[in-house]
């Protein structure tokens, strides 16, 4: 009778904590996930291009066309998003991600990053 009423409790439990306002009970949910392209002023795909969210969990480089999806963006906060390779200027962007949200478009053009001489 003890384990019916445990076995019991676990399968409600979702359902209580839906019940009191939780907007997710799946941990996976609590994030959201960022797509784009970045491109030169040209429109020219860069690729190798690293793509954080500042405190975020981690970066992904872009591939040969440009284009990129960085998981596990935190939510609720506005967040830094940035664009770097060696020779370009950083691009950046702030942007709220919901949670369990997927936002595309969001999109960078860098611009080669001029050396001067004295």
């Amino acid at each position: 009778m003890r384990v019916k009423i445990i076995v019991l409790m676990l399968c409600l439990l979702p359902v209580i904590i839906g019940v009191f306002g939780c907007q997710s009970s799946y941990p996976w949910d609590w994030y959201g996930m960022i797509k784009g392209k970045v491109t030169d002023s040209l429109g020219t795909p860069i690729a190798g291009v690293k793509i954080e969210a500042v405190g975020g969990t981690g970066t992904v480089l872009t591939g040969s066309t440009g284009l990129y999806e960085l998981r596990d963006i935190p939510t609720g906060d506005e967040i830094v998003i940035m664009a770097i390779k060696p020779g370009y200027q950083t691009g950046m962007l702030v942007k709220t991600i919901g949670i369990g949200q997927v936002v595309t478009g969001i999109n960078f053009v860098l611009r080669p990053e001029y050396l001067t001489t004295q």
